[in-house]
């Protein structure tokens, strides 16, 4: 019998029982099943791994900033609370003291950051920086953590600049086009104060600027930001003029009585009303008086209070030119009266007592040392005109050398006889006395007689070398008066006037008897000036026109100048030309 030997086979698979003619490319349900559970449980252990890398590095920066993190561009990663917030300070300063650069539409504006008043918020960035990839739930975290390896994470910077600030800088830096709003103010309309609303401009959208600044300090230095342009309006509404206007006219309401030096007064609503303002401050629109409008009403309702200041001035005598000291004086009123105004409105002195206003100090135009410094010491001309004794006109011609006498005109100064003496009248001294008056017809009127005093003056000015801008011979020939070489004079016109060209002051001294007029004009000597020639013509019906010619030659280098003064003399009383 054949012996037979046993071999164990392996029982078939499941797959190997599986029928042959299964359809091709259809995968098994159990197979997919184990490629699924295998692919997911790799990517677990590839999750948990990241997981437990991400805490690992948790632990490594607890007590730190996360790798990879930026403050305004500056790596602040792995950094301590100590070394971060350094940090932050060198960047926030950086930042404060940085450069604006706003792009508009056409152009671009500068502006300092501390005229936005821009404020890093110091611990507020340090505290964004440690929580970065430390807050938001936990796939979000570990995103950012994985993320770190390969990008920056910025870090916002908590910033901060003023509204206002703002809103006033793009309005003053803005290249235009442009239009200012127009703040709200006051006004006084029937005898109230009333609010005038303001009107909207167009500029830089100041806005957008506040807006854009975050992002622009996130970013760093340089600090960019864009900004379009718009309707801006103004800061203050009418709600705010017309708490304004009711403030204003509570203060100004009601009369209020003040006092200075020898002078009292009441200023009534009528004058306070014009002085109230409604002004802008950087918050708030606030009531205020116009300090110039109360001064110049102050000076006008107390004109009387002070004493005037005088000049410095000369007199001359046997022994020559001797300075006569000036004087300080006293007028209403000094600085600190518009504040003291300002705070009696508000708080008003008791029922009948006045407001003490103090007075200032006012010094003369012409102190010692300016006159000293003028060079009058010597006579540079002088002339002298006759008339017959114990006329009338004789009172006037003695009285404009009172007035006139001590005059002196400054080193390019014009002097006017007329502003200088003013109208002639009874109250002042003066008389009735013949004149030439209308028509060229002999009259009388206060102050006749005074030409002769413009006649000697002028010619004393001629050969003293001074300009002449203003003159009028009579229209009637004198025989007393130089040919060709005289003035008239009536208030306002005709005037004489002087102008003094040289370095030096030129002093009008006057003297008189009961026959003569006498001006000296005391100077330092500049210029010598002589009648070089003089012409004739006969104009109209038997009229003569006459041209004075002078010569000037000047000291200093020889030079000279020659200067013509002209006139038309008519034939007789009523004649014309």
């Amino acid at each position: 019998m054949a012996s037979h030997t046993r071999v164990d086979e392996p029982a078939p698979s499941q797959s190997d029982l599986l029928p042959t003619d299964a359809p091709a490319g259809r995968v098994p349900g159990a197979l997919m099943a184990r490629a699924v559970v295998r692919g997911l449980s790799a990517i677990a252990l590839l999750a948990l791994a990241v997981v437990i890398a991400w805490i690992v590095d948790l632990q490594l920066h607890s007590s730190r900033v996360l790798r990879n993190v930026k403050v305004a561009g500056v790596a602040v990663g792995g950094f301590d609370r100590a070394e971060l917030t350094a940090a932050v300070d060198r960047v926030a300063t950086r930042e404060e003291h940085a450069t604006v650069r706003v792009r508009t539409p056409g152009n671009q504006i500068t502006v300092p950051a501390r005229a936005l008043r821009l404020e890093v918020r110091r611990p507020a960035t340090v505290e964004h920086a440690l929580d970065t990839g430390r807050t938001g739930a936990l796939p979000v975290r570990v995103w950012h953590w994985a993320t770190s390896f390969f990008s920056p994470q910025r870090v916002p910077v908590d910033v901060r600049v003023d509204r206002t600030a703002t809103y006033l800088v793009a309005l003053d830096r803005d290249k235009g086009p442009r239009r200012r709003p127009v703040e709200p103010s006051i006004a006084v309309k029937e005898g109230r104060i009333v609010a005038v609303r303001g009107r909207a401009g167009r500029g830089v959208d100041s806005a957008a600027l506040v807006s854009a600044m975050p992002d622009a300090a996130t970013r760093g230095v340089p600090l960019e930001v864009a900004a379009g342009r718009r309707a801006v309006p103004p800061r203050f509404d009418l709600a705010d003029a017309r708490r304004v206007a009711a403030e204003a006219e509570t203060l100004a309401g009601r009369p209020l009585g003040v006092t200075a030096g020898k002078a009292k007064a009441t200023l009534t609503p009528a004058i306070m009303r014009p002085w109230m303002r409604a002004v802008p401050t950087f918050d708030r629109l606030v009531v205020q008086t116009d300090p110039q409008a109360v001064r110049d009403d102050l000076a006008k309702v107390l004109s009387g209070a002070g004493d005037a200041p005088v000049d410095a001035g000369f007199r001359v005598s046997g022994a020559g030119v001797a300075i006569v000291p000036s004087r300080t004086g006293t007028a209403c009123c000094a600085p600190e009266a518009v504040a003291l105004v300002h705070r009696a409105l508000r708080d008003r002195p008791p029922p009948g007592q006045s407001l003490a206003l103090p007075l200032s100090v006012v010094g003369p135009k012409r102190d010692d040392a300016r006159a000293s410094q003028l060079g009058v010491k010597e006579v540079v001309a002088t002339f002298t005109t006759h008339h017959p004794a114990g006329q009338p006109r004789v009172a006037n011609i003695h009285k404009m050398a009172d007035y006139v006498r001590g005059a002196v005109i400054e080193p390019g100064e014009t002097f006017s006889v007329n502003d200088y003496v003013g109208r002639r009248s009874v109250s002042r001294g003066f008389v009735d006395a013949p004149i030439i008056g209308e028509g060229n017809k002999f009259d009388s009127d206060v102050g006749g007689g005074v030409s002769q005093f413009a006649t000697t003056t002028f010619n004393a000015a001629f050969f003293a070398g001074l300009e002449i801008p203003e003159y009028q011979f009579h229209t009637i020939y004198i025989t007393r008066y130089p040919y060709g070489r005289e003035a008239t004079l009536a208030y306002p016109h005709p005037d004489l006037k002087l102008k003094n060209p040289s370095p030096y002051g030129v002093l009008i001294w006057t003297s008189y008897t009961g026959t003569d007029i006498t001006v000296t004009l005391y100077s330092t000597k500049w210029v010598e000036a002589t009648q070089s020639a003089q012409f004739k013509k006969t104009v109209g019906a038997g009229c003569t026109s006459v041209t004075t010619q002078r010569t000037r030659t000047f000291i200093a280098d020889g030079h000279t100048a020659v200067d013509r003064f002209s006139g038309t003399y008519v034939p007789g009383e009523g004649a014309h030309c």
